[in-house]
């Protein structure tokens, strides 16, 4: 789908990166989102873009990604969905502390999820 301008709708561009995700194609995935603008309140875009930089092990953008996406967490509009986003954060987390080191706060954060 596309809007006015003929440009791909911000859904399709995740859907598209979400199965390059799954597919273990992190870069593609994150080059797809990159152009997109987190402030514009489109959450799925802050968590692909979360699990991109965790896997590819980008430290300060996951960490950012994981502090606005804590920030939103209290907007999601569909409240069942909290709980897992909050695990997806606190995966992503424990990776890049592992990253960085910090084994036994990894370990906490994994044994949280």
């Amino acid at each position: 789908r596309s809007d006015e301008n003929s440009q791909v709708s911000i859904p399709a561009i995740c859907g598209k990166a979400y199965f390059s995700i799954r597919n273990g194609k992190y870069s593609t995935a994150l080059e797809s989102l990159l152009n997109l603008n987190e402030e514009d309140d489109y959450h799925l875009v802050i968590i692909l873009k979360m699990v991109c930089y965790a896997h590819l092990h980008i430290i300060k953008e996951t960490i950012d990604m994981v502090s606005i996406a804590r920030t939103k967490l209290a907007n999601f509009i569909v409240k069942d969905v909290v709980s897992s986003i909050e695990s997806l954060i606190d995966l992503c987390l424990a990776m890049i502390t592992y990253d960085q080191g910090l084994y036994d706060k990894s370990i906490q954060l994994f044994e949280k999820v």
